[in-house]
């Protein structure tokens, strides 16, 4: 399968690896696939993997909580700024906090 429109976002997890919405745990370096994908936009929170750009992060970040680089492609539904699902997911690296900060900062105006 080709794999399109990659591109690289952030997603927040818990400390041990796990999503903070749906309880999926992840492992870095694995792809995964939703199998049930829903790439209608008028079905809010439905099937797929969230991932945001740095704007987006504040929606569910916190200081206790994990940020991970990751890689999407494929189907998507881009809602806004704060809230993107996609039908693939690969958790590329942890961004440590202070970088976290400084990725933020540098969008301020």
């Amino acid at each position: 399968m080709a794999e399109l429109n990659r591109k690289r976002l952030y997603k927040v997890l818990l400390k041990d690896m796990g999503s903070p919405f749906r309880g999926l745990h992840y492992e870095e370096g694995e792809e995964y696939r939703c199998d049930n994908f829903n790439d209608d936009p008028s079905f809010d929170c439905a099937p797929g993997f969230y991932a945001t750009d740095i704007e987006g992060l504040v929606y569910s970040f916190t200081p206790e909580r994990r940020v991970f680089e990751v890689e999407v492609w494929d189907k998507s539904v881009e809602y806004n700024k704060y809230k993107r699902r996609y039908e693939y997911i690969k958790l590329i690296r942890e961004v440590p906090y202070e970088e976290v900060r400084e990725l933020a900062r540098k969008l301020e105006t």
